[in-house]
């Protein structure tokens, strides 16, 4: 019988899946080797074949969770080649047709790419397991021992959850807000239960949810099949010193080149690069301390990041003239790279994009400790960049030359933003607008887009639009 707290568990991770399921388009069905065929009331979706088989043998609802998508086509975060998979609460199927059965079908490596997202610079205050019994894996150097390494060999072991690549240590789940104690693994995490009897006291975080969310939220999903890929590069790249990740796809001139906000990698463009990489070359990164990217140097200012990026660009063989687009932050690091490299610059979109004087501006308005809390807050991420790090970045930006005098589209959010508690909203607001609006009239050749059904993250409320907008840039650009 399961304890109330599992029940909760599993109807918010139902509610979860069923809130992503209403947002998705439908899916046309890939064939899979294979026979049976099983719909799932609860989520709406179906397993066939090879995949109904390993869900089976493999656990089923405890250990995959339900089906929240289709079969789709996918290109794989890790070795960006092209899959037929399908997504689960708590796992991401992939068919390997090269690979004899059983290991046709393999798990897609979302502790990895969880871990990697989250802990950049690893998961703080770990814990090996050092408990009689406790197994170390010289692979990773991890220890795993007591109820997880009993969990790990009764279901799957090596094939179904991955060698470990952290210790224990205490996290606060995305899911429900609670904190537990666990511990990453390539394919899954495991999360202590001690509330709950055997064996619902060791339960998988829902890591095929958080993947789907973050990669379709905006319900940009692939069809299947898709259209034959187009060319697609990546690797790691060296910038003096250390390496920096990158990804292209797609052919054409100008090239993208997308910037992400701070503390975040270049995955929060995945869901528009299926579409912009049928207009030209698309290329994104992870900056320094971020995603697949390596430690880079201090203090993380503008100008910092502009050295790297021309670095990767011009190491990676990856020709100008360019559209850049930045997101926040990373709106400002591309304009101290447009302003310093004017030549290379074909066009400028900025979502939501910090203008230099923001710092200026929202002192203003804000009480001195309003701002000191502003500051503390900005300082509080895993890239690094503290809040003298960006305000020197604005500076940076306002020292250089001026803007090319480039197709330039400024978009803003259209939604009020949530604020801390007793800020002056409607002054900030303001002032974010006002800094928005000189931006768009720093060249004559901008204009400014209000984004009226989004927050600060507008590709993801309304990717259509900053498609369509990049798009336009790229046109007038050729």
């Amino acid at each position: 019988m399961l304890t109330k707290r599992v029940h909760i568990y599993l109807s918010i991770a139902l509610v979860t899946a069923l809130m992503i399921t209403t947002i998705a388009v439908t899916l046309a069905q890939t064939s899979l080797p294979g026979t049976g065929s099983r719909t799932f009331s609860e989520t709406g979706k179906t397993v066939t074949g090879i995949f109904l088989d390993y869900w089976d043998k493999n656990g089923g609802l405890p250990q995959q969770g339900f089906p929240i998508s289709g079969v789709m086509s996918e290109l794989s975060d890790l070795d960006s080649k092209t899959y037929t998979v399908q997504y689960f609460e708590r796992a991401v199927f992939e068919h390997h047709p090269e690979n004899q059965p059983p290991h046709n079908v393999l798990l897609s490596q979302l502790g990895t790419f969880q871990y990697r997202a989250k802990y950049p610079n690893a998961a703080p205050d770990q814990k090996p397991n050092t408990n009689a019994g406790s197994t170390l894996f010289q692979e990773t150097g991890k220890r795993v021992g007591g109820k997880f390494l009993d969990y790990w060999k009764a279901h799957g072991g090596l094939a179904q959850q991955g060698f470990p690549i952290s210790e224990e240590f205490s996290e606060k789940s995305d899911l429900d807000g609670q904190t537990y104690t666990v511990q990453y693994f390539e394919r899954a995490v495991f999360e202590m239960h001690p509330e709950n009897a055997p064996p619902f006291d060791v339960l998988l975080s829902q890591l095929g949810t958080f993947q789907y969310r973050a990669k379709y939220a905006a319900g940009n999903i692939p069809t299947t099949p898709p259209p034959a890929p187009a060319p697609a590069s990546d690797g790691l790249v060296d910038v003096g010193g250390h390496k920096l990740y990158y990804s292209c796809r797609g052919t054409g001139s100008p090239t993208i080149i997308m910037e992400a906000g701070l503390a975040t990698t270049s995955r929060t463009w995945s869901p528009l690069l299926p579409d912009l990489e049928k207009t030209t070359r698309v290329c994104v990164y992870d900056r320094a301390n971020l995603g697949l990217s390596e430690r880079g140097p201090n203090p993380r200012t503008s100008a910092q990041v502009v050295k790297e990026l021309h670095a990767l660009l011009t190491n990676a063989k990856i020709p100008a003239p360019y559209v850049l687009v930045g997101h926040s932050q990373g709106g400002l690091h591309v304009q101290l790279y447009a302003r310093t490299y004017q030549s290379e610059i074909a066009g400028i979109v900025l979502v939501d994009g910090v203008p230099p004087d923001i710092d200026e501006r929202y002192e203003a308005v804000l009480a001195p400790a309003q701002a000191q809390q502003r500051r503390d807050i900005i300082s509080q991420n895993p890239e690094g960049a503290t809040y003298e790090d960006t305000h020197l970045s604005a500076l940076q930006v306002r020292a250089a030359a001026s803007l090319p005098n480039v197709p330039m589209l400024v978009l803003t959010h259209g939604k009020t933003l949530q604020h801390p508690a007793g800020w002056p909203v409607e002054a900030v607001e303001k002032a974010w607008r006002e800094g928005q609006e000189t931006l768009a009239k720093s060249t004559t050749q901008g204009r400014l887009i209000v984004a009226d059904q989004s927050g600060h993250f507008i590709h993801t409320d309304q990717p259509d639009l900053v498609i369509s907008s990049i798009r336009e840039a790229v046109e007038k650009a050729r």
